[in-house]
C-alpha cells in the first residue's frame, strides 16, 4: 500500500500536466472544427462545386443585352436544381434566384423564405439578417428595406452568427433580394458584375450554357473562378480570425511540454529502485522500457480523461467565451486524444532512453 501511494505521489504531477495539455488540445481542436464548419456554412449555402462568375460589358455598349427571363428560362430547360446569386458586396446584399430543391436554406427566425410565387410574380421582396432590422422602415404593419433607392418588403428575418466577419472568398450576405425584382429595376445593367452559380455536379454544364447565352452579345465577356476552398486556406481563415486565442494555446502547450519533460524525469527517477530490482532479476532494458511505457500511457490516458471532463465543464458553463459555442464531437476527441498520446509517448521514450544511457555510463564508471 505504501509503495502504491509512493508511485501515485510521483505520478500526480504527470497527471496534472497531461490534464492541462488534454484540456487545451480538446478545446482548440473543437474550436477549429467548429469554426471550419461555420466558414463552410458562411459561404451562403454554396458548395465546393460552385463558381464565381464575372460578367463585364463596356459602358455605352448596351443597346443589346441579355434578357433575364430568356436566360433563366433556358437555364431551367436543363432540369437541374441550381442556386444563382448576383453579388453586391459593398452593400452586403445578394440577389437570389433558386430552383425548388436548391440548398438555399437560411435559418429563418421571423417570417418566411422565398418561394416560387415570389419569383413568378416578380415581387419586390427581401429577407434580411437580424442585425439589419434597425435599418428598416415600417408601414401598414410591414417592414421595408431600401436598396438602390428601391423599396422592398421584408418577408423574412434570418440568423447568421458570422455575418459580420469576412472569413472567406464568399462573404455572408446581410440580405437576399428577389432576383427577378432586381432584374426589372436594373434592366440592361443586370448582367454585369459578380455572380455565383451552384448546381452541384451539374455546375460545369450549366455554367457553359450561361456562358454561351452571354457570349451571344459581342460586347460582353464572362469568366469563372472556383468557390470551394482547400483545407489549408480554411485553416488560414480560422487562425486569422482566432489568432490571439490560438497563439496563447500554442505558447501554453509549449510551456506545459517543458514541464511534462521535467515531470516525466521526476516520475522515472522516483522508480529507480524498482528499475534496479527488475534489472537484477534478469529483465532486459527493452522489457523495462515496455513496462514503463505501458504505465506511462495509462497515466497520460487518465490525465486526458480528466482534461476532457474539464473541457466539457468549460464549454457547458461558458467559462471561456471563445469556446462557448464549440462542441466536443468524435473528430475533435480523436484528434486531441491522438495528439496527447503522441506527445506522451515521445517524452516517455526520450526520457527513458536518456535515463538508461546515463545508467550505462554510471555502471561503466
Amino acid at each position: 500500500m505504501i509503495i502504491i501511494r509512493q508511485i501515485l505521489h510521483k505520478s500526480l504531477p504527470l497527471i496534472i500536466f497531461f490534464l492541462s495539455v488534454a484540456a487545451l488540445l480538446s478545446l482548440s481542436s473543437a474550436s477549429l472544427f467548429y469554426w471550419n464548419d461555420q466558414i463552410q456554412n458562411n459561404k451562403d449555402f454554396l458548395g465546393d462545386d460552385a463558381v464565381q462568375i464575372n460578367i463585364k460589358c463596356p459602358i455605352g455598349a448596351k443597346e443589346e443585352y441579355p434578357d433575364f427571363d430568356s436566360v433563366i428560362s433556358q437555364l431551367n430547360e436543363e432540369k437541374v436544381d441550381y442556386l444563382l446569386y448576383k453579388d453586391f458586396s459593398i452593400a452586403g446584399c445578394k440577389g437570389v434566384y433558386f430552383s425548388k430543391n436548391s440548398r438555399f436554406n437560411p435559418e429563418i427566425v421571423e417570417g418566411r423564405n422565398f418561394d416560387d410565387t415570389d419569383f413568378t410574380q416578380r415581387s419586390k421582396t427581401i429577407i434580411i439578417n437580424e442585425s439589419m432590422i434597425s435599418k428598416c422602415t415600417e408601414g401598414n404593419g410591414k417592414k421595408y428595406f431600401y436598396f438602390e433607392n428601391e423599396k422592398y418588403e421584408v418577408i423574412g428575418v434570418f440568423r447568421n452568427n458570422l455575418n459580420n466577419y469576412n472569413f472567406a472568398l464568399v462573404r455572408a450576405a446581410d440580405c437576399f433580394i428577389n432576383m427577378t425584382a432586381l432584374a426589372d429595376s436594373q434592366k440592361s445593367a443586370f448582367f454585369m458584375g459578380t455572380f455565383y452559380l451552384d448546381a452541384g455536379k451539374h455546375t460545369p454544364e450549366l455554367y457553359e450554357k450561361l456562358e454561351n447565352l452571354i457570349m451571344e452579345f459581342e460586347d460582353y465577356s464572362i469568366k469563372k473562378n472556383p468557390v470551394g476552398e482547400s483545407g489549408l486556406s480554411i485553416l488560414k481563415s480560422v487562425l486569422q480570425f482566432r489568432w490571439p486565442i490560438f497563439c496563447s494555446l500554442i505558447i501554453a502547450t509549449l510551456l506545459l511540454s517543458l514541464n511534462i519533460y521535467s515531470a516525466t524525469t521526476y516520475w522515472i527517477e522516483g522508480r529507480r529502485k524498482e528499475i534496479s530490482i527488475r534489472r537484477l532479476t534478469g529483465a532486459t532494458i527493452y522489457k523495462v522500457k515496455i513496462l514503463f511505457l505501458r504505465d506511462y500511457v495509462l497515466l497520460t490516458t487518465a490525465g486526458y480523461l480528466a482534461g476532457l471532463i474539464f473541457s466539457i465543464i468549460i464549454m457547458k458553463f461558458r467559462l471561456i467565451p471563445y469556446f462557448g459555442d464549440s462542441t466536443l464531437e468524435a473528430r475533435s476527441l480523436i484528434v486531441s486524444f491522438v495528439l496527447s498520446q503522441l506527445l506522451g509517448v515521445f517524452f516517455a521514450i526520450f526520457t527513458l532512453h536518456k535515463y538508461f544511457r546515463h545508467e550505462i555510463a554510471r555502471n561503466l564508471r
